[in-house]
């Protein structure tokens, strides 16, 4: 039997390692399966409560993983859910700043050269008026999401565990996109002018 060379470290130390070589550091405090910490000591704790977790991150990088595995409550989030979400999210690598950028006005110049082919229906309408209601809806969802909340008892009574997590996860995770700019919901007034 072989023992190992040096002091064992504890999951959340290594996985805070391998996080900081990867160039990205712990912006959430991070409590293990075994018990063991790492990260700052205010704020959110992210609870990985097996390796199943893990699994479920590898095999789906990004947003999917986590949410796969918050959703079959493998993790979980100790504290504000929201709050947990943004400080991951700020901390998360990003492609260039201008790719969306770009995109957007691609768009729009396709959209003001009539590129699209728009169906039948909308021909001859003449926009009058268009509202960004992504202020708005932020300030929704949250209080869609404390509504929530506070009828957990209700709601628990006629939903799975998993289903009451896939919930709160996505009114969390609408209102920080609405937030942060990354959704957004636009109402266009139009109309048929008059012949």
């Amino acid at each position: 039997m072989s023992t190992p060379k040096g002091p064992l470290k504890d999951t959340a130390e290594v996985l805070a390692g391998l996080l900081a070589q990867a160039g990205l550091d712990l912006p959430v405090r991070l409590r293990a399966w075994d018990g063991s910490e790492a990260g700052p000591a205010e704020g959110p704790v992210l609870l990985v409560r097996s390796p199943r977790a893990l699994q479920r991150i590898l095999w789906r990088p990004g947003e999917l993983g986590l949410a796969r595995a918050y959703v079959s409550g493998d993790l979980d989030v100790e504290g504000d859910l929201t709050d947990g979400l943004r400080r991951v999210r700020a901390n998360a690598p990003r492609p260039g700043p201008f790719g969306l950028v770009k995109t957007s006005l691609a768009a729009v110049q396709a959209v003001i050269a009539g590129h699209y082919d728009l169906p039948a229906a909308f021909s001859g309408f003449e926009v009058l008026e268009v509202e960004a209601m992504r202020e708005h809806y932020a300030r929704t969802i949250r209080a869609w999401l404390a509504n929530f909340e506070a009828s957990l008892p209700a709601i628990t009574g006629l939903l799975s565990a998993e289903q009451v997590r896939v919930w709160r996860l996505y009114l969390a995770g609408g209102a920080l996109a609405f937030e942060q700019g990354r959704m957004g919901v636009d109402q266009i007034l139009a109309r048929r002018p008059p012949r």
